[in-house]
């Protein structure tokens, strides 16, 4: 539990007084203690005497507990982006959406001058 009150009291702090010139130090603070982390628990798991023989049940138990919220994620956030966001084909271009309202340069344009029947027949 207190690990979630570190994390509230984490973003909160960020938030409200963690200055924007500091993120990139930030992020690379957060890789390096999140590799010193897995290193710690790659020693404590290989110090157990009965690893290999627990790795096999463990290693279902851990494999079910990550592929299942994996998926049922994924499958999550594509059900909500059908329903939610609108169907675009990446290899057609965007047709920009027509305005209800009246251009506003329409004003200001001229007119195009239009061709008399006379011009029309000296083409044909």
């Amino acid at each position: 539990m207190w690990v979630l009150g570190v994390l509230c009291v984490g973003v909160y702090i960020g938030y409200r007084w963690f200055p924007a010139r500091f993120h990139r130090a930030n992020s690379i603070l957060q890789v390096i203690c999140t590799a010193v982390l897995i290193f710690s628990m790659g020693i404590v798991l290989g110090s157990r005497e009965n690893f290999l023989r627990e790795l096999a049940f463990l290693g279902v138990d851990s494999l079910l507990l990550a592929v299942l919220p994996m998926a049922g994620s994924a499958l999550l956030v594509y059900g909500m982006t059908r329903r939610f966001f609108p169907r675009v084909s990446p290899w057609e271009p965007e047709q920009p959406e027509q305005s209800e309202q009246p251009d506003r340069l329409e004003q200001w344009k001229q007119p195009e001058p239009e061709e008399s029947s006379e011009s029309r027949k000296g083409e044909g």
